[in-house]
């Protein structure tokens, strides 16, 4: 039988039609799945985007609340800025006052202290005795302490003022620790006991006595601030200049607050290497840089250390 016989041919294109027709099934149905599988991946990525969207709105609207929180520290920050600013230049101009206040306080109390010193010492201290100043049998000064028979020739009795006697201790002291020994022969002495000591003087060297020793109300020694030192081996005689102890006080007894009253060449007395006189370092170191001896200053310059003389 043949193949091609019209009834095989309707067949075959019934099987062809059928075929392609499944086939455009197939491919519609495919279509359907792909659309399906876009439709539902664009669902999700439409979701995606949504809940992206949604959390960068939200995203945004905190990076705002922070921003305006920031915003509202940093203006509390320049409020309080200006306010510590404020209250630091209220404490310094406060401390300015408070500082210029206390310099006014202690301009008066140092005005106050010069006056009291002013008063309290006395003028005698810084005079110019020795036949310029007199000193009558009255005076007297206000204490005096007995001085360490440690430090004095042979135990003997001597006398100063306390404040005096303060720089001298240390004065004796320190020597000491340079192996250098001070013995104080004599300090303080009423009027009647440099009148008694003149007219034995005058009586043994006669008009003579008057190179080397003062009359009653001349002499230093009545101030109570002054001594006469030595080593305790050589006595008072020009020769004691040449000893250590000598050359240690012509170089520190200055700082002590100590002149040599007499020195060699002076106008007033022989030349006594022993004879100490305090006046205060500040005029002492004064007298001592300038090389100038006391007798020659104006007595107003002298008096203008006055109130400096314990310090």
């Amino acid at each position: 039988m043949s193949k091609n016989t019209p009834k095989n041919k309707i067949i075959n294109r019934i099987v062809n039609q059928s075929t392609a027709l499944g086939a455009l099934v197939i491919l519609l149905v495919a279509s359907l799945i792909s659309n399906f599988y876009l439709y539902d991946s664009n669902q999700n990525t439409k979701k995606q985007n949504q809940t992206i969207l949604l959390e960068s709105q939200n995203l945004r609207t905190s990076l705002d609340d922070i921003g305006k929180k920031y915003e509202n520290i940093a203006k509390q920050l320049d409020i309080n800025e200006k306010d510590r600013l404020f209250l630091v230049q209220s404490f310094n101009q406060v401390g300015s006052e408070y500082n210029g206040l206390m310099n006014n306080y202690n301009e008066k109390l140092n005005e106050v202290t010069t006056l009291q010193k002013a008063v309290f010492i006395p003028d005698e201290l810084l005079k110019k005795y020795s036949k310029y100043y007199f000193l009558n049998e009255n005076y007297s000064p206000s204490s005096t302490v007995q001085i360490s028979l440690n430090y004095t020739l042979n135990g003997k009795e001597v006398y100063i003022m306390p404040e005096v006697y303060t720089k001298l201790e240390k004065m004796i002291l320190d020597a000491k620790n340079t192996g250098i020994n001070l013995v104080i022969n004599s300090g303080y002495r009423s009027f009647n006991e440099q009148k008694g000591l003149k007219s034995a003087y005058t009586q043994r060297y006669g008009s003579g006595a008057n190179t080397f020793s003062a009359d009653q109300g001349y002499s230093e020694h009545q101030l109570g601030t002054t001594v006469d030192i030595t080593d305790g081996k050589v006595g008072l005689v020009t020769s004691f200049e040449n000893t250590k102890a000598s050359t240690w006080l012509r170089d520190n007894a200055y700082r002590y607050g100590f002149i040599l009253s007499y020195p060699r060449g002076n106008n007033y007395y022989m030349y006594e290497p022993w004879h100490w006189r305090y006046v205060g370092v500040e005029l002492a170191t004064y007298l001592h840089d300038k090389g100038l001896n006391f007798y020659d200053l104006d007595q107003n310059v002298i008096d203008s250390y006055k109130t400096k003389i314990f310090d």
